[in-house]
């Protein structure tokens, strides 16, 4: 069992890296707009920092986000690959063998399911809690010279944004644990490399839809009840339906 202290020394490992990611994006989303100031001669707002940091997905709209460009999707990327890795840990990390222990000691099938689960949830909401803090201190605390117009912008827009990205995470982290259950840690580890990729080119090539990308505050909220389907559908089926292979 995981100890208190344990605990705590985990979610302090994992707010760390939170904090520095949410740093790299920062000053990655810096550079760009320095970049797009060279060639051509504008002012930015505060809506453009936060479009820069996350990827707005409306490519019309910001001129300096360029659809084809892959690159600006490794952030984004690594967000959310690292997210699930954090939510993944308390099962990844432990052998088949184990659960198997585990399962001769626990009647229900939903029991050994939580137990191995584990505190990925919380590790997740810390993570992912602790990278959006980081950023939006920086973007209004540490604003960067050339940011000479603070125009307003919706804050429950960002709110939203969070809430999406941590459904997003737990979604992907129960069916990541499915994956597991079925095929072992390598074949989850590259289901979800794929779902996130999925993911974020649906939300480069389409318009009508909004899963990974930051986007207005309709599309957002379109993309929570999305997430929020697929989290309680694979809920379900891990905790009530799928029949463990421990052999």
């Amino acid at each position: 069992m995981t100890t208190k202290r344990m605990l705590w020394k985990q979610l302090c490992y994992y707010s760390a890296i939170g904090i520095s990611l949410g740093i790299l994006s920062y000053f990655g989303a810096i550079r760009r707009l320095e970049n797009f100031i060279i060639s051509v001669e504008t002012s930015f707002t505060t809506s453009d920092m936060y479009a820069a940091i996350f990827v707005h997905s409306d490519f019309n709209q910001f001129e300096y986000l360029n659809h084809k460009d892959m690159m600006m999707l490794f952030l984004p990327f690594f967000f959310y690959f690292i997210g699930i890795m954090i939510g993944s840990q308390p099962f990844l990390s432990r052998q088949k063998a184990y659960h198997q222990y585990i399962y001769s000691r626990i009647n229900e099938r939903n029991q050994l399911a939580r137990f191995l689960q584990g505190h990925g949830y919380l590790n997740t909401i810390v993570y992912s809690g602790t990278y959006f803090f980081t950023i939006i201190v920086g973007v209004e605390c540490f604003p960067p010279d050339f940011l000479i117009i603070k125009l307003e912008y919706s804050m429950w827009q960002l709110i939203l944004f969070f809430v999406m990205r941590i459904i997003m995470l737990l979604a992907l982290t129960l069916l990541t644990f499915i994956i597991f259950i079925r095929k072992g840690a390598t074949f989850a580890v590259l289901f979800s490399i794929l779902m996130i990729t999925v993911a974020l080119l649906i939300d480069m090539q389409l318009t009508a839809v909004n899963l990974a990308l930051f986007e207005g505050i309709d599309k957002i909220k379109f993309g929570i009840l999305i997430w929020a389907g697929i989290s309680a559908l694979a809920y379900y089926y891990s905790n009530r339906k799928m029949i463990y292979e421990l052999n």
